[in-house]
Parts: C-alpha cells; structure tokens; sequence
C-alpha cells in the first residue's frame, strides 16, 4: 500500500514553491502487504541452496509504523503513518515578505522502519536489518547578500544476527571519517553455520569526504549519495553448472540518497 500526499506547484511572480513544511510533497509505503516493498531475482527452487534463504531477499518488518511528518527540515512525530517516507519542498520569497524576505529554501526528508535483508530460517527476520531513523538535506539561499547555507543530518542503525539476538553493526551519523563497518569481518558468525561473508560482498556507510556540500553566493548544494550501501554475494544457482552460483545474481541497495539545491541569481 502507498499513498502521494498533497501534490501542488506554484510560480507566484516568477518565485516557484512545490510543497510547504506544513505540507511536504511526499510519497510513501503505508502497508506491509506483500512485504510492503521487496526485491527478489528468483523463485525459491533457484536459490543456492546452501544460504538457506527464504525469498524475497529484501523486504519491510512488520513493526509499528512511524509519523511521516515534518519539523522544519527534519522528520516529525505528526502526519501519516508509514514505513518508508521520503518528503521535500521548495519555498521562495520576495524581498518584500515580512517574515523571510528573499530566501529560496529546498529540503529533502527520509526515514525507514527495518529494512530486512536475507531471511532464513535461523534468522526470520533477517540476516540484516537497516533502519533509516532520520535523513535530511536542507539548501538555503537568503538575505539580500544571497548568504547561502548547506547542511545535512541522517542517522542509520545497522544490525546483524549473531545466532541468537541482533547485534548491532554501527550507528551512522554525521562526522565519521572512517567506516564503523569496517571493523565489522565477514568471519563473523551469523547463526546456521554460516558467516557474514556468505551473504554480504562488501558494505558501506557515509562518511565526511563523501558527502557533496557547496555553500558560495547564491549556491547552495547538497548531496548524500547513500548513507549505507550494500551488495550481496550472489545467490542464485548457475543455468549452466549448477554447482556455482551465477556471478549476475548479487543484489545491491542503497539506503537513504538525498540531495538538494537552490540557487538565488536575483
């Protein structure tokens, strides 16, 4: 189930706006039918066997959803209630508005419930799990001088099953200038006999020299190209040699890209 919000676009003297604070442009995954969203390459027969899985390899948790509504430029404890949102809006002012004149303000706003990687028997809900609390990217021009200022926040929680509990990987948050996953081996059990490397070819979170971030006069930019990355070993058995696994069967996710940007030339 989804759900569009409330979806309009002016150009009121020339100063275009596309949504509000109050009332974002959005689009968002309301239910877990079907497993409110999910990714799979193959039926069930075609699946290396020894990985134990049971499709699809990607999916939404049944949890308790969470409001979709905005603070400003960040999510909020208001609005529908949903297990993915991405939210934005675009707001421009003249020089004679009272409260903000001159200010062009573009914003861009995600959140996830669980996001469930690999389930198996020995891990029903996954052999990994992302949840995407918080993400924002916020570009603002203002003032007469066209000050232009840049900024972004996101916070994701990664989480592996060690065999009897969820264990929790890293917390991504702004700042970090090495990977938190890194210290993360693939020798590391995840219960069923197998280890973090049967499933996961290589992982990533967002770190500082990876994020996009321009504030010059009358420019404002702002790029979050993925806050965690992950691609999976290959999982379905080859067509010719069933013995191997087929090489294009790897699965690859990207949580929480954002970007924004406003521009003032008046």
């Amino acid at each position: 189930a989804t759900r569009v919000g409330p979806v309009f676009a002016t150009a009121d003297d020339a100063l275009p706006r596309a949504g509000s604070p109050t009332a974002p442009l959005q689009a968002m995954v309301t239910g877990v039918a079907n497993f409110g969203f999910s990714i799979g390459n193959s039926n069930l027969s075609r699946y290396v066997p020894g990985l134990a899985l049971t499709p699809p390899l990607v999916r939404l948790d049944a949890v308790t959803p969470v409001p979709s509504g905005l603070t400003g430029c960040a999510p909020g404890a208001d609005g529908q209630l949903s297990y993915v949102t991405a939210s934005g809006y675009l707001h421009t002012t003249a020089a004679t508005d009272a409260v903000a004149p001159t200010t062009v303000d573009a914003c861009a706003v995600a959140r996830t419930t669980p996001v469930s990687l690999f389930r198996t028997a020995f891990a029903p809900l996954g052999v990994i799990r992302v949840q995407l609390t918080r993400a924002s990217a916020r570009c603002r021009i203002q003032g007469s001088a066209h000050a232009a200022i840049a900024s972004y926040d996101y916070q994701a929680v990664v989480e592996y099953w060690n065999g009897t509990a969820y264990v929790q990987a890293a917390t991504v948050v702004p700042g970090a200038t090495t990977d938190p996953l890194d210290a993360v081996l693939p020798t590391t059990p995840v219960g069923g006999g197998h280890v973090l490397g049967d499933y996961v070819a290589s992982w990533s979170s967002l770190i500082v020299g990876q994020v996009t971030s321009k504030q010059v006069t009358g420019i404002a930019e702002v790029v979050l190209p993925g806050i965690v990355t992950i691609a999976t070993q290959p999982v379905r058995v080859d067509t010719v040699d069933p013995l191997l696994a087929d090489p294009t069967s790897g699965v690859s996710l990207t949580i929480g890209a954002l970007n924004c940007s406003a521009e003032d030339a008046r």
